[in-house]
């Protein structure tokens, strides 16, 4: 690995985090493809097609109660359940964050889970030891079918050297990936839950700005869906 005490925290399809440097107060930022999905559900609600807009919505929201399926790879004992514990505390801190907008509903028996958590020692991409990683697929729906979100997301429970992370800094890596499925993209430098993780210094949950965008987010795809939803009853 390239540094000794920060690991970036990466996400599919975008460039990688700089491990250090950078602004701490960097402004947080929307996920391009997010901002993509509410453009077209406004244009979609402007140009009288209730239903486009409602599916670029849904895909924004991906939910009110998200189904989360939590599977320790490779790890068992104290490391596992301090592991899960700390997933389980981001699920109150970004519902916390959205004024409870948002709920992680855990589930590990869900056969289609909306996200799927994996919890192991080690995350390798391409060769570059990871804090965390999140995959994810928006599909639009098809003839009969609805929109559907689903992401799978790696976490680390220890460090390069072997140690085990810290359960501050597993809540950490797990609020940053969560980010991403409501909607944040990585920001420029630490200090921020969207900015790489520095081991010695995780944050507890996301800064105003960063929970204040993702509120902001909602609310418009909410308006979305119901100004659509009134469309639709009234014609």
């Amino acid at each position: 690995m390239r540094v000794a005490t920060v690991i970036p925290v990466f996400v599919l399809g975008l460039a990688a985090l700089p491990a250090s440097g950078g602004r701490a107060d960097a402004a947080p930022l929307l996920l391009p493809e997010v901002s993509r999905h509410m453009s077209d559900g406004e244009r979609a609600l402007r140009n009288g097609d209730g239903d486009l807009a409602q599916s670029h919505a849904a895909l924004v929201l991906v939910g009110s109660d998200i189904s989360v399926a939590v599977r320790a790879e490779g790890i068992e004992g104290r490391e596992a359940e301090e592991a899960e514990r700390a997933t389980e505390k981001a699920f109150d801190t970004w519902a916390a964050a959205t004024d409870d907008d948002v709920a992680f509903d855990r589930d590990d028996r869900h056969p289609d889970p909306t996200i799927t958590i994996r919890l192991m020692k080690d995350v390798v991409r391409n060769g570059e030891h990871l804090a965390g990683w999140v995959s994810w697929k928006r599909a639009m729906p098809a003839q009969g079918t609805a929109a559907k979100y689903r992401a799978d997301i790696m976490i680390r429970t220890r460090r390069t050297d072997g140690r085990r992370m810290s359960s501050a800094a597993v809540h950490h890596e797990v609020c940053h990936e969560l980010g991403h499925v409501l909607g944040l993209d990585d920001c420029e430098g630490p200090g921020n839950i969207m900015g790489a993780l520095d081991p010695s210094k995780p944050c507890a949950g996301p800064c105003d700005a960063e929970a204040r965008l993702v509120r902001e987010l909602r609310r418009r795809a909410r308006s979305i869906t119901e100004q659509a939803s009134r469309s639709g009853r009234s014609q």
